[in-house]
Order: structure tokens, then sequence, then C-alpha cells
């Protein structure tokens, strides 16, 4: 089984064949069969945009302003990283679901994995219970209900 929740295409977009090269890579992609995530999770980073000529560095950033899925960057002079990084998080962000769980304040080891596999948003400790809600990837939603046999509450 071939899956990945996002892919990071890098290209150097200073090259003469880059759409050529980009084409490729999505046929090779598609016959990997990730074209589902080719259309809900591809980032293309558009590399070495130092090199380009100002004509050619103008259009690029438009395209790219147009589109959240190509970030313009250097990785030479840094560029675009923090930009980069902001989209990666949205893309994966995308993808989490909101739950809420009671878990057993003694159960470290339940807590300290949602700490570890999810972003807690809020934590209350109430008694013998801890409630969280988290944000969690359907996948490791999956894993903590096996781990637990259970889940706290629905997601909302």
């Amino acid at each position: 089984m071939r899956a990945a929740d996002l892919i990071l295409h890098v290209r150097d977009v200073a090259h003469a064949e880059s759409d050529a090269q980009r084409d490729d890579v999505h046929r090779v992609l598609d016959e990997l069969g990730l074209h589902e995530t080719v259309e809900r999770g591809l980032v293309e980073v558009l590399n070495k945009i130092d090199l380009l000529l100002p004509d050619r560095r103008e259009v690029v950033l438009n395209q790219s302003a147009r589109n959240g899925d190509a970030v313009p960057v250097s990785a030479l002079t840094g560029e675009g990283c923090e930009a980069l990084l902001q989209c990666i998080d949205r893309k994966l962000a995308s993808t989490r679901e909101i739950v809420k769980l009671s878990v057993g304040r003694s159960d470290g080891a339940a807590i300290a994995w949602l700490y570890a596999h999810g972003e807690v948003l809020t934590r209350a400790d109430e008694g013998s219970e801890t409630r969280l809600t988290v944000s969690l990837d359907p996948a490791d939603r999956a894993r903590f209900e096996r781990r637990q046999g259970r889940l706290g509450s629905a997601p909302h």
C-alpha cells in the first residue's frame, strides 16, 4: 500500500525544463497510485528563485500567490522558507479532526501519546479524569481508539 498525507515536490524553477520535469513527476506519482494524494496534498516547492531574472521571478511570484499549493523559495538564502512551513502546517491541519476525550488521570501513557501525536487544544483535570480537546489526524485517531478500545466522545 502506498500512502502519503503530503508530498513536497521540490522543483528547480530556474531550470529551462522545469515544467516538463513537473509533468514527469506527476506521471510517476500517478503510476504509483498516488493521484488522489497529488490532487489534495501536493505542494510544489519552487526552489532557486534567487537565480531567476527579475521578469521571470515576478511571474513565478504572481502565479504562486494565486496558487496556494506552490511556494517559491530559495534554499540558498532562506527566502520563502517560512511561507513553506506555513503551507505545510495548513495542509496537514486541514485533514485533522477535533475530538473531545476523557482519559483516566492515572493513564499518563495515553495522555503523553495524545500530546505526541496530536495538538492538545484544551485540558482540564477533574477528579480522576482528564478531559482533553485534541486535533488529531484520522489515522492517529483510529490508533488511539484501538489503543484505548474506545473514544471518549464524538468529534465536534
